[in-house]
């Protein structure tokens, strides 16, 4: 399968110096996570998500705090990997895999822009394939490393995603499952307190603080005895990042993520 049979050609292109609450209406009204950021010359110069202009926002230290009126190329990342329309599928794969990106650009050499290639888009491709593997997610599932107590402080949270490189921590009590904290809501949390209280007092509100009051209880579960095709499923039609595990005392005893479903699809399928 081609990749210009996967990519998605939908997301906004944005030029790099508008503002910041543009892209964010931008978002919003669309439905998006992220755009694709371009110079005024109309060529790719990076991406910018959610979760970057939250992060990068909340982080920011100025008295006087205008989040607003800030340029897009300020919470961008670039310059970005790219993939020719010609490339494999494979290719692409094992850039996710390896580098840990979340999408990629389309791009061919005459610098023309053909969307972003997703992980989402990806299983959403294959789902008729993994339908017919007999996979359960007792056979593909992870050992969860990341968990939280609900009320452990958000700063404590901060540090152990930043650390340990999670996007997403799983919530227990007891080891029974409550939930997960993920990193765009506690960046989120991060700049609503920073652009409210833009001070040096800003670290007392957020101390105040615990996993409790920004937990996230949608995310959906499934059992060991799940078929792979329902957790690659809610990974491809939703923004669930995760597919918790849970067995039948409500303990969390792993999860799959939208990388164990394309390695699936790099080793059983293509």
């Amino acid at each position: 399968m081609k990749l210009l049979d996967i990519v998605d050609p939908n997301y906004p292109k944005i030029r790099k110096d508008e503002r910041i609450k543009h892209v964010l209406d931008t978002l919003y009204k669309l439905r998006v996570d992220r755009v694709i950021v371009v110079k005024n010359s109309g060529d790719l110069y990076g991406i910018a998500t959610e979760w970057d202009i939250f992060f990068k926002l909340s982080m920011i230290k100025r008295e006087k705090y205008q989040p607003y009126n800030l340029p897009l190329s300020s919470v961008s990342t670039y310059p970005v990997d790219t993939l020719i329309p010609s490339a494999d599928l494979k290719t692409a794969i094992n850039m996710f895999m390896i580098k840990g990106y979340s999408s990629i650009p389309l791009v061919d050499d005459d610098n023309t822009i053909y969307g972003l290639l997703t992980k989402k888009d990806i299983i959403k491709t294959y789902l008729p394939y993994i339908e017919r593997l007999r996979l359960k997610a007792e056979n593909i599932m992870r050992e969860v490393k990341g968990k939280v107590e609900p009320f452990n402080s958000l700063k404590n949270v901060e540090n152990k995603m930043r650390l340990g490189e999670y996007n997403t921590l799983i919530v227990h009590s007891n080891g029974k499952y409550l939930g997960v904290i993920t990193a765009l809501d506690l960046a989120k949390t991060l700049f609503q307190i920073r652009k409210l209280h833009p001070t040096r007092e800003w670290n007392r509100y957020i101390e105040r603080l615990s996993v409790i009051d920004i937990l996230k209880k949608d995310i959906k579960t499934l059992g060991r005895d799940s078929h792979i095709y329902e957790a690659s499923e809610l990974l491809a039609e939703g923004r669930q990042k995760i597919v918790p595990i849970i067995d039948e005392d409500d303990k969390v005893v792993g999860l799959i993520t939208r990388r164990h479903i394309l390695k699936i699809i790099l080793d059983k399928i293509l």
